[in-house]
């Protein structure tokens, strides 16, 4: 019997069904990722997302800033990403320096878009049962261990770790579920006495192959969701070869829990999508934001700056759906105008799409 729980397999299933969603869609849905500071982790972690996003028709925008750049300057950012109809979803890339009140950025997200779950409001929803965003590793756990058909009710749920990112939120979920739950942390004493009990046994804790096969019991369902790099390589939180045999499911790392985290927050992204007002596809007509010009031709905008008193448009042809990359607006004459390459402020302006939009 093949023991694995692969989320690779799963979290394809929802990237095919995300691309179904936003194949025949003029304007896609977007994720905004906002980022603080400088983290080497933080930067791997965004490019793949960004990576995944493209790949199943997600627009990405990344909103980079320094730890010395005002927190009231990256609430603003949200804040203006809250009312940008281009954007579905809003994320913070975390860990943040901790010269900033995370709690106070996060909860600036507007709680229709925070794809990351992790707003009070959102929490709050998770707690009493109410509709909104589930944290995405949470989500992916609870939907691998419903593709394998793993009901959780009535079972002996143990959690390693509290994190608001995993432990806290999955809590919650089993308990919605009807499970039976018992959390662990760095403060447990006898942890191996709580684990032996667990008919599902959840390791959060960060610590490379904490659990052995002495800590489980027969029969146990394990899901590893750490991610350790040592020597050069990547292991989770229990030893996998050591408890293969005693486990009747378990999820490699990597290979297990990992794939179905970011394949959640892009589902996130489409559930904002499909919810919000303004879902336009190929078949429908969106009343706005559109422009005419004088020669009849109607272009989408999809992204726009004022700088000095200028309009710089990004537009997509409404008939041929070709992207014209960069334009300044004339107003008063109504037409559109190419950037010249020794236009000072269209380079400024272009310079600061790539940097904050793009």
């Amino acid at each position: 019997m093949d023991k694995d729980i692969l989320g690779k397999n799963v979290s394809q299933k929802i990237k095919d069904e995300i691309h179904n969603y936003t194949n025949p869609l003029t304007i896609k849905p977007g994720l905004a990722v906002i980022q603080i500071g400088e983290h080497a982790a933080s930067d791997v972690y965004i490019n793949q997302k960004r990576k995944a996003a493209l790949e199943v028709g997600i627009t990405f925008k990344h909103f980079k800033f320094t730890k010395d750049d005002p927190e009231d300057l990256i609430i603003q950012k949200i804040k203006e990403l809250n009312q940008n109809e281009y954007v579905s979803g809003i994320i913070v890339q975390l860990p943040i320096p901790i010269n900033f009140d995370k709690n106070k950025i996060i909860n600036s997200i507007d709680p229709s878009k925070d794809v990351d779950g992790l707003t009070s409001i959102s929490l709050g929803n998770l707690v009493t049962k109410q509709d909104g965003f589930i944290s995405c590793t949470p989500a992916g756990i609870m939907l691998l261990l419903n593709e394998y058909k793993i009901d959780v009710s009535r079972k002996h749920v143990v959690i390693i770790g509290r994190s608001e990112l995993v432990g806290k939120p999955l809590m919650n979920l089993m308990l919605n579920h009807d499970a039976t739950v018992t959390i662990c942390h760095s403060k447990t004493i006898n942890i191996d006495l709580l684990t032996k009990q667990a008919d599902i046994l959840i390791v959060a804790a960060g610590k490379p192959e904490l659990i052995k096969s002495d800590m489980i019991k027969n029969s146990a369902i394990v899901i590893d969701v750490g991610i350790n790099r040592v020597n050069g390589k990547i292991i989770g939180d229990v030893d996998y070869a050591n408890v293969y045999d005693k486990v009747s499911y378990i999820t490699p790392v990597p290979g297990g829990v990992g794939p179905m985290t970011v394949a959640m927050l892009l589902k996130n992204v489409m559930i904002s999508h499909q919810k919000a007002s303004h879902t336009y596809n190929h078949q429908e007509q969106p009343s706005e934001p559109t422009i005419s010009l004088s020669n009849g031709q109607k272009y989408y905008i999809t992204d726009k700056l004022v700088l000095d008193g200028k309009n710089y448009l990004y537009l997509l042809d409404q008939e041929t759906k070709t992207d014209v990359k960069f334009c300044e607006f004339d107003e008063a004459n109504n037409k559109l105008i190419l950037v010249n390459n020794d236009d000072i402020n269209a380079k400024l302006a272009f310079m600061i799409f790539e940097k904050y939009v793009s």
